[in-house]
């Protein structure tokens, strides 16, 4: 008799250990979430240190070394977590990314939009950074290309100072006068970890009205 209670409360209890178990489970995994989720990636503070750098070399002097940007090539190797490769499969994207971007820095250099330093840290950040990244809030917008939306975030920043100030923009003439153009990259490159690009996020929320 004493047997059949005893198993009697062993059966009624088993079902609680297992939720018991279930939720302990599900909540050290759901921790070790948001550990890894908190992780940063070592590319990202050391690249804005080099941007910094440059660009109050920038305002000061209006010329920066070419060494410093020697300093971005290490950088591809401290990868990942928060900001890692979304797409990493195609063993061409980084060079795919790096001409693409130089082609377009180019342009911007040719047009008399930046100067040689502005270009030089376009093409370096699409070095570091040749796949898609997630921003730091990846639940307003997609996946993104850091430098170009680093370019694009720029180029509406120093839009808006031009409207505000009412001055014609030129950010880093052959002349040396004009606005520096790296501080503003810099800002765009921030703004870049953390929410992508307008055009970017526009693009998302239509495809996900669509």
């Amino acid at each position: 008799m004493q047997l059949i209670k005893t198993t009697e409360i062993n059966e009624d209890i088993s079902p609680i250990d297992s939720e018991i178990s279930r939720e302990s489970a599900a909540h050290i995994s759901g921790g070790k979430d948001m550990r890894a989720m908190s992780d940063l990636d070592w590319r990202a503070p050391y690249v804005l240190t080099l941007l910094l750098i440059a660009s109050r070399m920038d305002i000061r002097d209006r010329r920066v070394p070419n060494l410093l940007w020697l300093g971005f090539i290490p950088a591809i190797n401290l990868s990942t977590p928060t900001t890692g490769p979304v797409k990493g499969s195609n063993t061409l994207q980084p060079a795919i990314s790096v001409l693409m971007m130089a082609s377009i820095a180019l342009l911007f250099f040719g047009l008399g939009f930046f100067g040689g330093a502005d270009m030089k840290a376009v093409i370096s950040i699409s070095y570091v950074f040749p796949f898609q990244v997630r921003p730091a809030f990846p639940q307003i917008t997609g996946s993104v290309w850091l430098s170009l939306s680093t370019l694009i975030n720029a180029s509406l920043i120093s839009t808006v100072i031009s409207f505000a100030s009412g001055t014609r923009s030129e950010a880093a003439d052959r002349s040396g006068e004009g606005r520096p153009f790296l501080p503003l990259l810099t800002l765009g490159f921030i703004s870049a970890l953390a929410l992508g690009d307008p055009f970017t996020i526009a693009v998302s929320h239509l495809l996900g009205i669509l």
